[in-house]
């Protein structure tokens, strides 16, 4: 125990300021700063500063007792201006996720979702309020093949230059050879 008597853990804190815990690499060094966590089985786990990658934080794992190096098989990544990474090295907005996401519940973008809407997305000009969606321009296969509707999309559109107010459906087809 530091700054208690009867400590609960085999390391425990206390002050009547704040208690912080400093893991600092000493200057001039290129060394990490981080805290390896191993559990019981193969798992592993690092956190810390990676020097090596302009001083991002990351989150490193390994599926062995030895904990990885910062910098391999980074989770998550937090970059010095702000930009959160995940399943991505060089996170190039406020949230980059890279590889499948679930969000579940309602979702906003640049507000919170408006009433009945499971998506809402709003800004200042139209441009803040594009959604791109990609297409596939040609198909490489031969072979006679048919599209089955699997769902919609619906948007409702107000106050958009040169779009008329109103709700407008996307079609959802999956390829069935």
């Amino acid at each position: 125990g530091i700054g208690v008597v009867a400590p609960s853990t085999k390391l425990h804190l206390s002050s009547s300021a704040t208690a912080a815990l400093r893991i600092e690499t000493r200057t001039n060094s290129a060394a990490d700063s981080e805290i390896e966590f191993v559990g019981p089985d193969t798992h592993s786990y690092s956190t810390g500063i990676d020097t090596s990658d302009s001083n991002k934080f990351k989150i490193s794992y390994a599926a062995t007792r030895t904990p990885p190096t910062l910098g391999t098989n980074d989770r998550f990544i937090l970059t010095t201006a702000g930009n959160v990474g995940i399943g991505s090295s060089t996170p190039a907005a406020f949230f980059d996720v890279n590889g499948t996401s679930k969000f579940s519940g309602n979702m906003g973008v640049g507000a919170a979702p408006s009433l009945n809407a499971r998506f809402t997305i709003t800004g200042t000009s139209t441009s803040q309020r594009a959604v791109s969606f990609s297409t596939v321009s040609s198909r490489s296969d031969t072979t006679s093949t048919s599209y089955i509707l699997t769902g919609w999309i619906a948007i409702y559109c107000t106050s958009l230059t040169g779009i008329t107010n109103g709700e407008y459906y996307i079609p959802f087809y999956q390829y069935s050879p």
